[in-house]
């Protein structure tokens, strides 16, 4: 339920890379933790999605060119508050905390449950739509735990999001 280690690398270091450098271009406040910073530019580029070419721009001119695919993979950020629902044998469960969408999303270096300690959770989280499939950046933010009543709540949503085709798992041809 992850993607490949060099394909996770790859993505890791380029959507890093790119972060910081909007963070930097933004708002370089020294004195916050790397976590902080990537979860301040996320949250930028989330509103404004033009900084992530101003941040490859100045990546290149800088000669750390980030690869073409990545770039194309992070300009698909969905970033939102997501509930995790458990894991299957192929992908872990992501339900909008609105109940519109479900996705079966992959992790990039571990599994989403041992990165959160078990499941039924919600959490702020980004989605990226990857060589066919949903990926999740593992800047994890505003955790917390759901009751078993929510669970069984969520667990109702995503039969009924089988059953209308609310259901993704592989992402759209185009992306």
């Amino acid at each position: 339920m992850v993607i490949s280690p060099t394909e996770a690398r790859r993505f890791i270091v380029g959507y890093q890379c790119l972060l910081e450098m909007i963070y930097r271009q933004s708002n370089d406040n020294p004195n916050l933790t790397i976590r902080e910073k990537l979860h301040a530019a996320r949250e930028l580029v989330s509103i404004t999605p033009t900084l992530f070419d101003a941040a490859a721009t100045g990546l290149e001119s800088n000669g750390q060119p980030v690869a073409a695919d990545v770039l194309a993979t992070v300009k698909t950020l969905n970033l939102k508050q997501w509930v995790f629902l458990r894991e299957t044998t192929k992908f872990a469960i992501f339900i909008e905390d609105n109940g519109e969408s479900a996705y079966g999303v992959l992790g990039l270096t571990n599994h989403i449950s041992d990165i959160i300690g078990g499941s039924a959770a919600t959490f702020t989280a980004g989605l990226f739509a990857y060589q066919g499939q949903y990926i999740c950046d593992g800047l994890f933010k505003n955790r917390c735990r759901l009751r078993p009543h929510l669970k069984s709540e969520y667990n109702e949503t995503l039969r009924l999001l089988k059953k209308n085709g609310g259901f993704h798992t592989t992402t759209p041809r185009f992306l």
